[in-house]
């Protein structure tokens, strides 16, 4: 008797371990697989019918879902709208072992940052509980970066709608940061000249030999004139005295360089662009000196 007990259960561990109604499969070790999905390492697994495989482990000591795809869809069918994914922390990986091709971000992040539109809003077909909320959603439209800032706008198969990744923004953010404070640091520099530098100014009428006096201490860009401009325009500078070695870059707004001008003048000069060699447009030149950024200025090309 305790011999057909025995066999009994090896027979039923051996249905179950090799297919349980042609679907679910569990295996000796305790691992389940559905719908054909082998675990492979993690106790459940789960295969759709476009052949991505979900994985899951709750049991390690930090719990893990996966997936044979680069994502992972958090999506409520009664809409097209997405899961709201409460957490304490997460984090993205980062490691440099991961990354390759590393270049700094091009100038223009604040120009990028100025022209986003923060907006209020409410999700359309949103579940009642969430829209009886009295708070406001607060983002972005993601048609609306995209013209900006493209890299960080993506679609989506599910649902069919254009997603934001406001984690690659960050960067961005940061460089703007870096940006506004050289300019904030440059302009302090100016006025700690003009109250404490040479001469010592006490009036309110600055003389010109004493304004050439502070000028020549900073290198500094100017605005290009006309802008906008249609055919040529002119773009002057001035390059302090220890100056070596400097070149005016002409960035698209997508921060691709499109133009490189080595300045061989030092002191006083101007660079003269013209309107053929660009298609009509909106482009930031900046002026580079021994490595470090004068400035950063826009300029807009017309038909």
């Amino acid at each position: 008797m305790k011999t057909n007990i025995i066999l009994l259960a090896i027979f039923l561990v051996t249905s179950f371990e090799s297919n349980l109604f042609g679907q679910l499969n569990v295996y000796s070790s305790g691992y389940v697989g559905i719908n054909g999905a082998a675990p492979a390492g993690y106790p459940l697994g789960v295969r759709s019918a476009y052949g991505q495989i979900i994985m899951i482990d709750p049991g390690s000591s930090n719990s893990i879902i996966g997936a044979s795809t680069d994502y992972i869809d958090f999506w409520y069918s009664s809409s097209t709208g997405y899961n709201r994914l409460y957490a304490q922390s997460y984090s993205i990986g980062s490691d440099s072992t991961i990354k390759e091709n590393i270049e700094s971000l091009s100038p223009g992040a604040l120009y990028k940052v100025l022209n986003l539109r923060p907006i209020s809003f409410d999700y359309k077909n949103e579940p009642k509980p969430l829209k009886d909320k009295k708070l406001k959603n607060i983002g972005l439209v993601a048609q609306e970066v995209e013209t900006i800032v493209p890299e960080v706008v993506s679609f989506s198969e599910v649902g069919k709608i254009k997603m934001i990744n406001y984690d690659m923004l960050i960067p961005i953010l940061i460089k703007a940061i870096q940006e506004q404070q050289a300019t904030i640091e440059s302009l302090q520099t100016e006025i700690d000249k003009l109250k404490y530098g040479k001469g010592n100014i006490k009036s309110a009428a600055i003389s010109t030999n004493v304004e050439q006096d502070v000028i020549s201490d900073i290198s500094t860009l100017e605005q290009n004139a006309p802008n906008p401009f249609s055919q040529n325009t002119v773009i002057k500078y001035y390059l302090s005295e220890p100056s070596q070695r400097a070149t005016l870059f002409i960035y698209n707004m997508n921060g691709l360089q499109i133009k490189s001008i080595q300045i061989t003048q030092m002191g006083k000069g101007s660079v003269t662009i013209n309107g053929s060699e660009l298609r009509p447009g909106m482009y930031l030149y900046t002026l580079i000196a021994d490595g470090k950024e004068v400035g950063t200025k826009h300029m807009i090309l017309t038909d």
